[in-house]
């Protein structure tokens, strides 16, 4: 029979009155005081061994954000001025180099641009110099000439016209230099001309003398012996006087054509001095000028560049300050912030100022996020990379703290999978400082409160 039956009523008596007996015998009062005395004493003795025995972690708690490591970098405007363009917005990304804010440059381009005139024509200057102490047929220009319209802030037109302006007065220096030094070897090739038609007159008169000076040898000898008459002995001594008087002067024109010729070599060499000579002191002259151009040249690009407000890292645009052509801004004005990308992200915990004693780098730390909507309170591992040297007030709050730079280890990375962290997330951070009983979490508020009330003062 299934035990579903309905039971008869005698049985439902019998149970009853079992039932009864059983209430009857464990009704003794005193047995009842006893055991739960005994289960008392037992769960206490448990409870304070558990509390003496068993280690909690010990934390130190200190609210924090995320943040980034590099931190975010302030765009400001060393000398101030007054803005021509705001070439970004809110939320805008940028890459490091990029243009921002464009000021207006008017007195300083108008300075860049006479000194750079400056630079193009002493650059050019030099070279022509070089190319006619060289005495090269053409001149090498300097390659910051030849690449000016590479140069975001040079002038091609004017670079190119400051060379063509040399490389006119080379060819018009070296036409006259060479048109002088023609002259001179033209009048030295007919020096050279003369001095061969005298030494031909010369080569014949000697020739002539020598014969006549025979002939008047053997005359002489003839009139002593009576045969040649006296007037013919004087008509051939006449002649070779003639002769040897032309020989004479043959010879003294000889020498003063040597004399004009080493005149024209001469003149020809000092020109040439002169010319090299006029050359180093203009280089020397250009150079001077030159360093002190390009320094100051240097010095105005710097000042240039600074009317280009330019991004000093990549990333994001945020706190944007200035939106308006024309604005005045201050010597070192705040117009915007730039959060870097790819940049590693760490939580910026605030340690109260009676705890710092007890964390240092390197202790281990668990972190709580509010910010995912899936997880409202995700916990994740974390290590501590530094604690700062002093303490620092909060500019809102002014309460004063110490700051403790907190990194997600590559476990907390892996638990927070796809989410991603967003500088400004708020967190909760516990800074694992080591473990202690659970009597000592209990006794420990106690005994500093009975050490500092027992103190006089």
């Amino acid at each position: 029979m299934s035990w579903f039956t309905r039971k008869s009523d005698e049985q439902k008596l019998a149970d009853v009155s079992k039932a009864a007996d059983r209430v009857e015998l464990s009704g003794d009062p005193g047995h009842i005081m006893r055991k739960g005395l005994l289960f008392l004493v037992l769960g206490l003795g448990g409870l304070l061994a558990w509390s003496v025995f068993a280690e909690l972690d010990e934390a130190v708690p200190a609210p924090g954000s995320v943040s980034i490591l590099s931190q975010r970098k302030t765009v400001q405007h060393p000398g101030g001025g007054v803005i021509s363009k705001v070439l970004v917005r809110e939320a805008q990304d940028v890459k490091e180099g990029d243009v921002l804010v464009e000021m207006v440059d008017t007195q300083t381009r108008a300075n860049y641009d006479a000194l750079q005139y400056e630079w193009y024509s002493l650059k050019a200057t030099e070279a022509r110099l070089m190319a006619e102490k060289s005495g090269a047929r053409e001149i090498r220009f300097d390659q910051g000439l030849i690449d000016a319209q590479k140069n975001p802030y040079g002038n091609a037109k004017a670079a190119s016209e400051f060379m063509a302006l040399q490389t006119q007065l080379f060819q018009t220096r070296r036409s006259s230099l060479e048109s002088e030094l023609a002259v001179l070897e033209q009048n030295r090739a007919g020096i050279e001309a003369q001095t061969r038609g005298l030494r031909a007159q010369l080569s014949g008169r000697t020739a002539q003398l020598d014969l006549v000076t025979r002939q008047l040898k053997d005359s002489r000898s003839l009139a002593q012996e009576g045969y040649l008459t006296r007037n013919r002995l004087f008509e051939e001594e006449r002649t070779a006087a003639d002769l040897n008087s032309q020989t004479l002067d043959i010879q003294a024109n000889i020498s003063r054509l040597a004399s004009a010729q080493m005149e024209l070599a001469a003149r020809r060499e000092q020109r040439l001095r002169d010319f090299v000579r006029d050359v180093d002191t203009q280089m020397a002259q250009t150079a001077a000028q030159l360093a002190t151009s390009t320094e100051r040249i240097r010095s105005a690009e710097v000042d240039l560049e600074r009317t280009r407000v330019r991004a000093p890292v990549t990333g994001q645009v945020v706190q944007l300050q200035v939106q308006t052509t024309g604005a005045v801004l201050n010597p070192g004005a705040h117009l915007m912030d730039i959060v870097p990308r790819d940049e590693q992200l760490i939580l910026e915990a605030q340690v109260p100022l009676q705890m710092v004693d007890r964390i240092a780098a390197g202790m281990p730390a668990d972190i709580r996020f509010h910010g995912f909507t899936d997880f409202q309170h995700l916990n994740v591992d974390g290590t501590v990379l530094s604690v700062s040297g002093d303490r620092l007030v909060d500019p809102n709050t002014h309460a004063a703290y110490y700051l403790a730079r907190v990194s997600v280890t590559q476990e907390g990375m892996k638990a927070l999978g796809h989410r991603v962290l967003v500088p400004g997330m708020p967190a909760d951070v516990m800074i694992r400082v080591g473990e202690r009983s659970a009597l000592r979490y209990l006794t420990d508020p106690l005994r500093k409160r009975l050490s500092s009330s027992m103190t006089e003062h």
